[in-house]
């Protein structure tokens, strides 16, 4: 099962969370495609790798039971830190033109995350009278909006939220 992908910002890797662990697949040509394992943390599932914006760090998910902490890995040294602990997120993106990230938190909390300080600004929650679960981000190319997909039992509906002003609307 495929868990989340991401491409490097020169668009030679391509990271993919298969099976528990996140896999790197050369697309320019110059070698086989092959997959390469990036990440290796024993008894952990890990997803939802994310490149940095300059390429030199990958983020993902790693799980060990109910909950997902939030690592960084520097692509250079193999080393590794976890940013976030224990924590009901899902769903990590970067944000365009940005180094921050951006997840849900919970069913529908959405929170921008700055990986370089650990801090973070809920955005946006509980959009709607009756929500289902956020299921889908979607930054705009300038990284000033964002769509959203909520998901419930009686409707399906797209929220946009403005990122600076937190306005938002159907």
């Amino acid at each position: 099962e495929i868990e989340g992908g991401d491409i490097s910002h020169d668009g030679k890797l391509v990271a993919v969370g298969i099976q528990g662990d996140i896999f790197g697949f050369r697309v320019d040509g110059e070698v086989d495609n092959k997959g390469l394992t990036l990440t290796d943390t024993s008894g952990k599932l890990e997803s939802n790798p994310v490149f940095s914006k300059d390429g030199k760090f990958l983020y993902f998910l790693a799980n060990s039971g109910y909950n997902n902490s939030l690592v960084k890995m520097n692509l250079e040294s193999q080393m590794t830190e976890e940013l976030i602990s224990d924590a009901v997120i899902h769903n990590v993106q970067r944000i365009p033109t940005t180094d921050l990230l951006s997840f849900i938190e919970g069913n529908n909390k959405i929170v921008v995350f700055n990986p370089e300080d650990k801090s973070s600004e809920v955005i946006a929650e509980k959009l709607c009278y009756i929500c289902g679960w956020a299921s889908d981000l979607i930054w705009s190319p300038d990284g000033k909006y964002l769509a959203l997909i909520d998901v419930s039992q009686w409707r399906d509906e797209i929220y946009f939220v403005d990122r600076e002003t937190k306005e938002s609307w159907n």
